[in-house]
């Protein structure tokens, strides 16, 4: 792992090319409601039982890292959109797209409205997800 010395974050490879603009987690839930923010502890609090859970904060999203990161977290003011990869595609709700990324992987994209659809469905994509980068 690199990490850029300039905004500390951590990468695979070094010297790879990324946004230094350094954001709290605060920033991206200005203007978007409670709701929204409890959606995200609550994933944040699901994931930290099976990994040990730091966070990566850009300009428009979270990334959830263990050794590397396995999801990403992107506040709207309607709900949360999760990304994720997974090495077959699962085409069912609450999945909205699937992105082929080669090499037998693809990206999934979907989105939750309320802290509920963050269920054992959910955690489970989740969990694989995480799972399989740990494999790679």
């Amino acid at each position: 792992m690199w990490k850029c010395p300039e905004c500390e974050r951590l990468f695979k490879t070094k010297n790879q090319s990324h946004s230094r603009i350094k954001m709290e987690l605060d920033d991206l839930f200005l203007e978007k409601p409670l709701n929204i923010r409890q959606m995200y502890e609550k994933l944040h609090s699901e994931c930290s039982k099976f990994c040990k859970l730091t966070t990566d904060i850009t300009r428009c999203c979270i990334y959830f890292v263990d050794v590397d990161r396995f999801l990403v977290i992107k506040p709207q003011k309607n709900g949360l959109i999760l990304e994720f990869v997974f090495n077959r595609k699962y085409d069912v709700f609450p999945v909205i797209k699937i992105y082929d990324l080669g090499k037998g992987r693809y990206a999934h994209r979907m989105k939750l409205d309320a802290a509920d659809d963050i269920n054992e469905q959910v955690m489970s994509w989740v969990t694989e997800a995480f799972l399989l980068l740990k494999e790679s």
